[in-house]
């Protein structure tokens, strides 16, 4: 894998030249989450290209009217999270504010017991918090095993948004399109 020696020394308690734990397991099983850093050259846009292309023709989606090169500026420094059922995507409370988006499977949003809003492919979520810049409202739960979820990092996005407003003024049209949306199924 390129870059793995990269992953060495990565984490709180990890002796310097050692992997995580969490690492060493998922470049052993060749793992649950993925990034450009876990792949060969063009295979990270390759995967989430060919997702988004059957997305495309389903509904709106965060990546419409993009070209592949704004696409690949957006997802800059994301990762593929694939889940099993029941595991915790989102904790209500939390501070990180990147936005995800399905890949594939369900998703739950919860508030506490109570399922507020279910999560299927080319939905996103976390936008509230990285737009509002507040904590996680809800909880968000992986439904269905083999659930595959883009994460898109903040930071990568808060600097395209700094830097290219042409790229930034579709991204958020796209996220007021798809917020409208979740408006329309919630009345």
């Amino acid at each position: 894998m390129p870059d793995e020696e990269a992953l060495r020394g990565v984490g709180d308690a990890t002796p310097p030249g050692e992997f995580a734990t969490c690492i060493a397991d998922v470049l052993v099983r060749g793992g649950s989450v993925r990034s450009e850093i876990l792949s060969t050259p063009g295979e990270h846009w390759s995967e989430i290209r060919r997702t988004l292309d059957e997305l495309d023709t389903q509904r709106y989606s965060i990546f419409d009217d993009f070209t592949d090169y704004d696409a690949q500026r957006c997802i800059a420094r994301s990762t593929i999270i694939e889940c099993a059922a029941g595991d915790r995507v989102l904790k209500r409370g939390g501070t990180a504010r990147n936005i995800f988006v399905v890949l594939d499977g369900t998703l739950e949003v919860r508030d506490e017991a109570t399922i507020v809003n279910v999560l299927s492919a080319g939905d996103a979520f976390g936008e509230l918090a990285f737009l509002l810049e507040q904590p996680r409202s809800f909880d968000v739960d992986a439904a269905t095993d083999g659930a595959r979820i883009l994460s898109l990092s903040e930071g990568a996005l808060r600097r395209m948004i700094a830097e290219d407003a042409q790229i930034a003024a579709k991204l958020l049209l796209n996220l007021s399109k798809l917020l409208c949306v979740k408006l329309i199924r919630s009345s």
